[in-house]
């Protein structure tokens, strides 16, 4: 059983202990231990700071190419925080394998990434899973406009579409999901501000009873950051349309407001929270 303890209490733990092979500046690097996973926005990826006891990985990468492309393959345990140990050891069974790409040039001032992601996860709590028997394939890309440049004069956009096939629970599975963001920072003096507006989607069961799930499985995000702070929303059986604002009146403070409306993709299916789970 779920300790309901493991996203606010450990005891002492390795958040990172790995090994570098290569230098930083190399063609070929191979991280082989415990590691943190962070790609793209985070909404499949993403280390989960905001908790007291983030997310980590025992995890062997291999990161080819530099700085405008670059390609990281690598197979990975996902560690499961256990209040009770006296240090955390991953789940047997829930792995998450992948290989992601980040490309500049492709389109003017932006990066693209395109991945393939390989989630495995246990049958049921405390049951393994046999292999195969709870088995997703995540293909998708994501494009952006750069981050370090003036991007596209005063405006900057994302867009990220993920389709997903395999098995959950034994179940065949297809599913998908996507997003695509605008924004633009209106020339107001003294005070930068950006305005911006958002629309997400990622699919829900419509029939629950044909023996297939039609779910998207947001697999390892930190969807705390985009569908409200109380976190009573993750990427899964959701529409939302957000419009928001955000400013930086110093460098160091940054203020953001923010509208959602969020609703069911389909009325027969759960509402999911940020951590996966149907509430």
């Amino acid at each position: 059983m779920e300790d309901p303890r493991g996203s606010f209490v450990t005891r002492s733990t390795i958040r990172q202990a790995y090994v570098r092979f290569g230098s930083s500046d190399s063609p070929v690097r191979l991280l082989v231990g415990r590691q943190l996973l962070n790609y793209g926005a985070q909404r499949l990826i993403g280390p989960l700071d905001w908790t007291n006891t983030s997310r980590t990985w025992d995890a062997v990468k291999l990161e080819l190419g530099r700085a405008g492309a670059k390609v990281d393959v690598f197979a990975s345990s996902v560690v499961n925080n256990q209040p009770e140990r006296r240090l955390n050891q991953p789940t047997r069974g829930l792995n998450l394998h992948g290989i992601y790409g980040q490309f500049s040039g492709v389109a003017p001032r932006s990066v693209f990434e395109p991945y393939i992601l390989w989630k495995t996860a246990p049958l049921a709590a405390g049951e393994l899973a046999a292999p195969g028997r709870s088995s997703i394939f995540t293909g998708g890309f994501r494009l952006a406009s750069a981050t370090a440049g003036p991007g596209l004069g005063a405006w900057d956009y994302q867009l990220e579409l993920a389709q997903q096939w395999g098995t959950s629970a034994g179940a065949p599975h297809r599913a998908w999901a996507g997003y695509a963001i605008a924004g633009r920072t209106l020339p107001v003096r003294r005070l930068p501000l950006r305005a911006s507006a958002e629309y997400s989607h990622a699919s829900g069961d419509r029939n629950p009873r044909d023996g297939r799930t039609r779910t998207f499985d947001h697999l390892y995000g930190t969807n705390h950051l985009f569908y409200g702070l109380v976190d009573a929303v993750g990427w899964q059986n959701m529409r939302n349309i957000r419009i928001g604002a955000d400013a930086k009146p110093r460098r160091t403070v940054q203020v953001a407001l923010d509208y959602h409306w969020l609703w069911l993709d389909s009325p027969t299916d759960a509402l999911y929270d940020v951590a996966g789970k149907a509430i």
